[in-house]
């Protein structure tokens, strides 16, 4: 069985920091696992790489991660709120340091919350990697690979072993040097300004549009209010503020409630972490989201104790969304994220699949 979620008790501050901060930030613990734990069996996403847009997740992050630094020819850019060396983070470093020395330019963008990334950034700019830190009052919970401007890689996933190798995790590949190129623009602008929203509007792709900041915001609430069958989600982090039903999260939430209402069915499945200093906000976070949400006939479970969920995913109908943002004030206004609306109809099917196999396993 995996360990217990208990061993995060030594982990980050900025964990904390987190759920105090209406669940912006990731989950940053140190969890070492054993070789042998036990594993659940994910469906394997559809030939990713081969359409210019492509859904994947958990531990198939890191195979297309290497496969796009690999094949750099001229430049990585990388924007990541963690980066926590241990195992398969070892396997993107080494891989940005081979990029290195067949001459590519290399440029790291890391959030300055958690501890590891500052222990990350000597070692970086000793092998000729350009790594900077984020010290400005914002919060860049972007996860996002970029090479040669034309191929990406974002969503939830973070550079840490635990993120990569045992979380629940939703991203996306993209190979379009439209979107490529716009990823470069924010990219540089978070460089530039990390103190204010990117300013750069959607990017559309056929089938396909990715939002910078603040712009998924209007978005999401336009897709759930056109729901006609069924809304599924999974979310790692949720913050709800009934004195204020016009906050983003309340909105949101409050849009589930009605599409119920209008005979909707809505699937909700979040995260719940065993007993720790962290785990206590979070799961009273959550457990008032979903009592909220029951209250008006949403299906809400919860992933075993034992399991971290931390992807972003939504579904209606048949189109998706998957992304870095949690559904809390600062993920819809104040941090740099990156989010995507999908109607491409492998990587929707594909994403449906997954999220069965998250609802069958939650409790």
């Amino acid at each position: 069985m995996r360990q217990s979620k208990n061993n995060f008790i030594l982990s980050l501050i900025c964990s904390l920091i987190f759920v105090s901060t209406a669940c912006g930030a990731s989950n940053s613990r140190v969890h070492l696992q054993s070789e042998t734990q036990e594993r659940l069996v994910v469906p394997s996403p559809s030939g990713v790489g081969s359409r210019k847009t492509s859904a994947l997740w958990d531990t198939y992050y890191l195979q297309t991660a290497l496969e796009l630094i690999d094949g750099a020819e001229e430049e990585i850019d990388i924007v990541q709120f963690e980066y926590s060396y241990g195992k398969a983070v070892d396997k993107i470093q080494k891989a940005l340091v081979r990029a290195v020395k067949r001459g590519v330019r290399v440029r790291v963008w890391l959030d300055d919350e958690p501890n590891s990334s500052h222990k990350s950034i000597p070692y970086l700019e000793r092998n000729g990697i350009e790594a900077e830190l984020d010290n400005s009052n914002s919060r860049v919970h972007t996860k996002m690979i970029l090479v040669d401007r034309k191929k990406v890689l974002f969503g939830s996933t973070n550079f840490s072993p635990q993120s990569i190798l045992y979380n629940h995790e939703t991203d996306m590949r993209v190979d379009d040097s439209l979107v490529g190129n716009a990823c470069y623009d924010y990219a540089m602008r978070l460089r530039a300004a990390p103190s204010e929203p990117a300013g750069l509007q959607p990017v559309r792709i056929e089938n396909f549009e990715l939002h910078f900041d603040r712009t998924f915001e209007e978005a999401l609430m336009k897709l759930v209010e056109s729901a006609k069958k069924s809304i599924d989600l999974q979310m790692y982090g949720t913050s709800l503020y009934l004195d204020d039903p016009m906050s983003p999260p309340t909105r949101a939430f409050n849009l589930l409630r009605d599409a119920v209402r209008r005979g909707v069915e809505v699937r909700v499945v979040l995260e719940r972490a065993e007993e720790s200093n962290f785990s206590e906000k979070t799961n009273s976070l959550n457990k008032k989201t979903a009592d909220y949400l029951k209250a008006a006939g949403v299906k809400v479970k919860f992933d075993r104790s034992d399991v971290i969920s931390h992807a972003k995913l939504l579904i209606v109908d048949d189109i998706a969304t998957v992304g870095s943002m949690n559904w809390g004030f600062g993920g819809f206004r104040r941090y740099h994220e990156i989010n995507a609306i999908v109607s491409e109809e492998t990587s929707v099917s594909d994403l449906k699949r997954y999220f069965e196999v998250l609802w069958e396993e939650a409790e």
